[in-house]
């Protein structure tokens, strides 16, 4: 019996052993959850230290080593004005946190009013739609953006505004100006050569019919498409996008259309009535490029003279 009451009484103790070392690593843990897990917190400042070494080091790429930035092309770009290298830096500064730049330009004092969706090409130095700036000058419409969840993924929808198109030399200036207000709230020293644009284009639409202002407008979202993508030209080197003019504006341009041919008569397949006789030719005066009716007398229907001039007309009146 002793023996038992022994073996009982050593089998006790050790449970109590037991309860006592599980109590007490409990009990640490309650008085001291900051121990519980000494690694766990470290971890999570590793990981942040990781990932902020990460960000730097992405930050941090040597762009020398992209080609274009070595032989012919550094030699070009050592040869760029002062004017030149500002613009792309001011670029370059918007682009490595062009979300950041887009909040701080959301509260800065004296904004030009502009959509948001336009205020980016203006901090890239992109093109810039003038028909959104036409469109928002006068506009009742908020700018608004929905939010709609489609399981875990998140869409959002722009809601469209009314669009009011630049077709009118007016139309372009007014939208101009705002343009160019905005890019010299972006960048410092652009005045001169936005105002020496702007007096490139006011003339060109001065020396034209008012028929073919929109070869101007055309001309001209042409250069801000093509200056826009380009680090080495300004707006005001005209001679260096000369070739979209010839395009454009010229009679002969690819973009023009063939709607005569080159011998200053209109094509016969452009005549959408030319059973219909023109009265601006008989009586005052037509531009035989862009009329589709037939220019004949409208009397005698002879091509020979016009209306004014006809000889049946004088006979019957004498």
């Amino acid at each position: 019996m002793d023996e038992i009451e022994g073996a009982e009484r050593e089998r006790d103790g050790a449970g109590d052993r037991g309860r006592k070392q599980v109590g007490g690593n409990s009990g640490d843990g309650d008085d001291n959850p900051g121990e519980e897990n000494p690694g766990g917190g470290g971890d999570d400042e590793d990981d942040e230290e990781e990932t902020e070494n990460t960000k730097t080091k992405r930050r941090r790429v040597n762009s020398s080593s992209f080609h274009w930035n070595q032989g012919a092309n550094l030699i070009l770009s050592a040869t760029l004005t002062a004017a030149h290298e500002r613009v792309r830096r001011q670029v370059e500064d918007y682009s490595l946190d062009l979300k950041n730049a887009l909040q701080s330009l959301d509260v800065a004092i004296a904004k030009p009013s502009l959509p948001k969706g336009q205020w980016k090409n203006v901090l890239l130095d992109g093109y810039v739609d003038f028909d959104d700036l036409l469109g928002n000058l006068f506009t009742t419409e908020l700018e608004e953006t929905s939010l709609y969840l489609s399981g875990e993924t998140t869409l959002e929808f722009r809601r469209p505004k009314p669009v009011t198109k630049v077709n009118t030399h007016g139309q372009w200036i007014n939208a101009f100006r705002i343009y160019e207000e905005a890019v010299n709230f972006a960048f410092p020293g652009r005045q001169s050569e936005l105002q020496a644009y702007w007096s490139h284009i006011h003339f060109l639409f001065a020396a034209m019919q008012p028929v073919l202002h929109h070869r101007v407008i055309n001309y001209d979202r042409a250069v801000r498409i093509f200056v826009g993508s380009r680090r080495d030209i300004l707006l005001n080197e005209v001679e260096k996008f000369a070739h979209l003019k010839v395009a454009h504006i010229d009679s002969g341009g690819v973009a023009v259309g063939s709607s005569s041919n080159f011998s200053g008569k209109t094509s016969k397949s452009k005549r959408k009535h030319p059973s219909e006789i023109c009265r601006n030719w008989n009586f005052r005066s037509c531009n035989p490029n862009t009329c589709v009716f037939r220019h004949a007398c409208i009397f005698c229907q002879s091509t020979e003279h016009v209306g004014p001039k006809c000889p049946s007309r004088n006979q019957k009146s004498s």
